[in-house]
C-alpha cells in the first residue's frame, strides 16, 4: 500500500491497496486532514495505525533509520495487525512530499504463531511419554543383565536423543518468540 501526503498533512495520492488496508475510499481520504482526532474514531483506526503508530500501537520496532525509516508496527485494537512501514521524504519541483509504503504482515505473523504453537505442543506431547518410558526402562534396567542390559542401554540412549530433540524444538521456539535471548 502506498500513500503520498504533503507538509500540511493532506493526502494527495493513495493506491487501491492503501484504500483496502485502511478501509476507506480515495475520495474519503483526499480532503481529510490527518490528525490525532482520528484515534478515537473507529472508522479511522487503521489510518491512525499508519500515521500515528506511536500512539495507537502495542509495539513498534525500528528496523532502519537511514536513508529510509522502516518500522514494524504491532496493534491489537480493533484487531490484531502487523504492519511494516517505510517512511520517505521526497522533494519534487521545490515541494516536499511524504510517502508511506506499507506492507501488511498480519497473515504471515499469524501463520508463524500457529506453527510455533503447534511445534511447542508437539514437543511437549513427545517429551512427556518419553520421560515415562525412560523412567520405566531405568527401573527395569537395574534388575536386568547380559544382552537385555545392552538392549536397555541402547533404548535409553535413543530416548535421550529424542528428548534432546524435543528440548531443542522447545528452545528454538523460545528463542524465536523472544522468551530466551541468545548472546553473541
Amino acid at each position: 500500500a502506498v500513500v503520498f501526503y504533503n507538509k500540511n498533512s493532506k493526502i494527495i495520492y493513495c493506491n487501491n491497496s492503501f484504500n483496502n488496508l485502511v478501509g476507506l475510499k480515495s475520495d474519503e481520504l483526499k480532503n481529510i486532514e490527518l490528525g490525532t482526532w482520528m484515534i478515537n474514531d473507529g472508522k479511522y483506526s487503521k489510518l491512525s495505525l499508519v500515521f500515528f503508530p506511536s500512539v495507537v500501537s502495542k509495539d513498534i520496532k525500528t528496523l532502519q533509520e537511514e536513508p529510509v525509516e522502516i518500522i514494524d508496527v504491532e496493534s491489537i485494537k480493533p484487531e490484531e495487525s502487523h504492519l511494516q512501514i517505510a517512511n520517505l521524504k521526497i522533494n519534487l519541483d521545490g515541494s516536499v512530499y511524504f510517502v508511506k509504503i506499507i506492507s501488511d504482515k498480519t497473515a504471515i505473523v499469524k501463520k508463524e504463531k500457529e506453527i510455533s504453537e503447534f511445534l511447542n505442543l508437539s514437543a511437549h506431547h513427545i517429551r512427556t511419554p518419553l520421560n515415562e518410558i525412560k523412567w520405566a526402562l531405568e527401573t527395569i534396567k537395574n534388575t536386568t543383565d547380559g544382552d537385555n542390559f545392552n538392549v536397555m542401554n541402547t533404548t535409553l540412549k535413543i530416548i535421550d536423543n529424542t528428548l534432546m530433540l524435543a528440548e531443542g524444538i522447545l528452545l528454538s521456539i523460545q528463542v524465536e518468540t523472544g522468551k530466551v535471548k541468545v548472546s553473541e
